[in-house]
Order: C-alpha cells, then structure tokens, then sequence
C-alpha cells in the first residue's frame, strides 16, 4: 500500500512526539516497554504503529532510541550550518519548517530517521534487550577452513529492522506514479534511509583458551552509525529536486527530474528551503541572531557564512596564564603543585548580529 501524503507528513510529527516521550529509554541504555494505547490516545503514534506497538512494545522505544540517535547526530553534523538541526534548544524537535515543507532539510531528517531506526532496531535485537526479537544467524552452524573450526554466532537482524521500519513508517514503498508528490518523496527517502545503514562487516573472535585461535565464532555486525551519517550528508549535498509532469503526456502524472533521470540512491526533495536566517516563530527557525562564530576562514561555522550578511561582534575575555610546578616539601615530606600567574591571554569571540 502506497502511504498518503497525510501520513507521511505526520510521520516527523511523530518523530517530534515520540523523542521527548520519557522512560522508553534507561539511563543505563535498556528498553521498557511503551504504552501502546495511551500513545495512541494522545497522538503519539498512527493507527498502523499501534499495530507495531501491539506486536512488541520494546519495538517503540527502540525506535526512539533511534529517532534520538538520529537528531544527535543531525545537529553534530549540522552544527557550522546555517540551518543546525535544532528549532528549540535542548529538545528533540526539528520544528514546523522541517515537518510541514519537502525541502533538502527534511529530507535529509527523514532519511537520517529511517537510517537509525533501521539501526538501533537491528542492533538491539542482538544486543538481546527486545523480547521475541532474535539475533540474526548469517552463518553455518559450523564449518571448517583446514584446522579452522568457525562457528555461526549472533549477528545485528538487518533483514528484521527493515521488516519493522516499512511497517511503522508507512509500509512497502511501491509509489512509482499516478501519486502524490509528497508521498513519493517520503516514500522514496524511507527507502534511501534503509540502505545507507545497510553495510555490515565480519567479525570473528577467538573461543578458548588456546593461543592458536582454531576455534572461532563469526558473526555480521552493521558498521557503525557515523559512516551512514556521513553518506546522508553526502546524499543531501547532492539532493535531486523533483516535479510532477502535468502536462499531457506519456509523463502525465509521474515524477521527474528536469534535466536528467531520477536514480534510487538519491535523496529527493520539492520544496525550496525557506531562510534560515532570520527567526520565525510560526515556522520555529530559530535564525542566526547571536549563534557563536569564527573569524579565522570563510567556510562553514565562519561569521560569513552564518551572519548571512548582518556582520557580527565581539566579545573580549582575559585568561589568566598559570605556571605550575611540583616541589617538594621537607616539612611536609609530600610533593605539592604551586602554581603562578604569569601574565594574561586575550579570548576574542564572534557573535552574529
């Protein structure tokens, strides 16, 4: 079934929704199950995640263990940018602009999403702390390499959190025409999202006591979360603009790409991104009014880029210069660390205007 355009834009509404609910994750990086019909009631989740949440509650707050992986890591990677991932401090919210438009930024937010609930999903069920939810078994039981004995052990289910991650975010992507627009987009950056996270590695370890290392137990491992990060960003900086044709045509009706040929590796969007300079409260853009910034280049984090043409100020902050040294003292008979100021250094700070 091909998801709505209504779902898919309550898809980072939930998002927004779901991060901030407490509880779900422990400090100690445990699940505890969701209340399925209370998230339901408030708004939380959709029908079609009520399902999931039915199914294996753990399953919920896995994926917020995602949906927070997923803005960390947005707003590190975002942080010199003019558009920093972030609408309210402090919070997991991405803000209106990212939630009600099909711009780069969302796109690039939903892909990031879909990435790390696929990841944390898959990683749990191996880490063994969702019930019902089995590690993945991508080798024999046992096979045997000349004096090599390798033993089948307990890989991150890739192919499970793909399975759960359709489910929740909107089910199979078959949107290819005759669609809206909106749909395709979320649909089609869902997909992209799966993928990225998708590259695993090997990993065999030694079992025994034996320094010769004959006995080995192998398993698959999904790379760590920083490399698909970095490939959603490079997919962002390369993001496709998309229409529909409307004209009468052959092409009436699908998706295209002017001036070239839509590839399953892109990461699409439609709307042009609104400025991200100057604050809007009804959008929640925060603006870049007061961001701290850097003098020293022109590239991004620098007062050029992020005062978007206000200029900046700054601030002064004398630092006392120390000198310690340890000395030894006889009364005593203990070592102690004298310190001495030497002089001052000077701290210039930048801040847009």
């Amino acid at each position: 079934m091909t998801p709505t355009a209504r779902d898919a834009d309550t898809f980072l509404l939930m998002s927004r929704s779901l991060a901030l609910q407490s509880g779900l994750v422990q400090p100690n990086g445990h699940l505890a199950p969701a209340n399925c019909s209370e998230y339901l009631i408030k708004g939380v989740i959709q029908p079609h995640q009520y399902e999931v949440c039915m199914n294996n509650s753990y399953l919920v707050s896995a994926i917020t263990k995602g949906l927070r992986r997923a803005i960390a890591s947005c707003q590190s990677t975002f942080k010199n940018n003019i558009w920093n991932c972030t609408a309210y401090k402090g919070a997991y919210l991405l803000g209106r602009a990212i939630e009600t438009k099909e711009s780069k930024e969302s796109a690039y937010a939903r892909t990031l999403i879909s990435a790390a609930i696929t990841y944390d999903i898959a990683t749990a069920c191996r880490e063994n702390i969702i019930p019902n939810c089995p590690c993945a078994h991508d080798f024999p039981f046992v096979t045997f390499e000349g004096d090599i004995v390798k033993f089948g052990g307990c890989s991150d289910n890739y192919g499970y959190a793909i399975e759960v991650n359709k489910a929740f975010t909107g089910g199979e992507e078959e949107a290819h025409k005759n669609v809206e627009l909106s749909a395709f987009i979320n649909s089609h950056n869902n997909e992209l999202g799966r993928k990225v996270v998708s590259e695993s590695y090997t990993d065999c370890r030694c079992h025994g006591q034996t320094g010769s290392c004959n006995i080995r137990i192998c398993y698959k491992r999904l790379k760590p979360f920083t490399g698909a990060d970095a490939l959603t960003y490079d997919k962002y900086r390369g993001a496709v603009r998309v229409t529909l044709a409307n004209h009468p045509s052959p092409m009436a009706g699908q998706v295209v790409v002017q001036g070239g040929s839509l590839q399953r590796d892109d990461m699409i969007y439609s709307d042009q991104s609104p400025s991200y300079c100057e604050s809007n409260q009804e959008m929640n853009i925060l603006g870049t009014h007061g961001r701290q910034c850097d003098t020293s280049h022109a590239g991004l984090g620098s007062c050029d880029v992020l005062c978007c043409g206000r200029g900046y100020w700054r601030t002064t902050k004398s630092i006392p210069i120390r000198k310690c040294e340890t000395m030894f003292d006889s009364t005593t008979g203990r070592f102690e660390v004298l310190c001495s100021v030497t002089g001052n250094d000077i701290e210039n700070r930048y801040f847009c205007n």
